[in-house]
């Protein structure tokens, strides 16, 4: 048998494993980059709760400043 074709009989386990492992990792990053997407669109929607927060806050704060008690 040529050496060549030990080497790649040699080889092939450790390629399996290799390209097994690869496969794992990436549906792991696949089914973390989901739980991210989640995470950020709940954070985006705090983010936006907050921001409608502030701004009402600011506009208190403003007409307290300027004398006007009304709503």
């Amino acid at each position: 048998m040529p050496e060549s074709v030990i080497a790649a009989l040699i080889q092939t386990p450790f390629v399996l494993a290799m390209v097994y492992v690869m496969q794992r990792f990436l549906a792991s990053m696949d089914s973390r980059d989901k739980e991210w997407q989640e995470f950020a669109h709940e954070m985006r929607d705090s983010m936006g709760e907050l921001a409608r927060v502030v701004r009402e806050l600011s506009e208190v704060i403003i007409r307290h400043e300027a004398g006007d008690t009304r709503k």
